[in-house]
């Protein structure tokens, strides 16, 4: 059986109102040690295998939950890339390139971005890749809001259009298994982080 643990990553200090995806490094809220301690206490196990974005908002929480276990930094679970429009705000970004996405973010690309489809690829590479020996493997993996979403709506069968309905907040926890050929949902921790919808 294999036990798979998502944490989104706790809250960044973005300034209000740009776009933050794979391809911005960002700082943490002062509320990490906060929420960090919360993140503790709901970690009751211990893990055969540690997954982390290459994303420092990811490795910094890593590093201070388990800050000897050999992390893999994986590009995979990186948050979605946004291309061009990185760090730059949404009002200037206004236009009919914009007006595209906004109407089909699940195909459309931002300019040298990625579009959701290709997000989802690398949720199921991902996926695969996970060892299923027979023995009970337990899998922590630190991400982003983006990687959980879309990871949910594919083990649940839910359409990318409807992924933001699932509420996955700054340092929530998420615990899946596969059992019995398929993925079951266990747990949704919210916490008290900031929902940042994609950072």
């Amino acid at each position: 059986m294999i036990q798979l643990t998502l944490l989104r990553h706790t809250t960044t200090a973005c300034e209000p109102g740009c776009c933050y995806g794979g391809g911005s490094e960002v700082s943490l809220a002062d509320s990490f040690e906060s929420e960090a301690q919360s993140i503790s206490q709901q970690l009751s196990q211990s893990f055969t295998h540690y997954h982390s974005s290459p994303l420092q908002r990811c490795q910094k929480l890593a590093k201070h939950l388990f800050p000897d276990a050999k992390w893999k930094l994986d590009e995979r679970l990186a948050e979605i890339h946004f291309g061009e429009w990185e760090s730059q705000r949404w009002d200037a970004l206004a236009g009919p390139i914009l007006d595209e996405w906004m109407k089909d973010f699940i195909n459309v690309r931002p300019p040298g971005g990625e579009s959701t489809l290709d997000l989802l690829e690398r949720v199921q590479l991902f996926l695969l890749d996970l060892p299923d020996s027979g023995h009970e493997s337990r899998h922590l993996v630190i991400t982003h809001g983006g990687f959980i979403r879309t990871l949910l709506a594919a083990v649940l069968g839910m359409p990318l259009e409807n992924m933001f309905q699932l509420e996955v907040p700054c340092a929530s926890l998420v615990q899946l298994s596969y059992r019995h050929q398929r993925w079951h949902l266990e747990k949704l921790i919210p916490t008290a982080g900031k929902d940042n919808a994609l950072d």
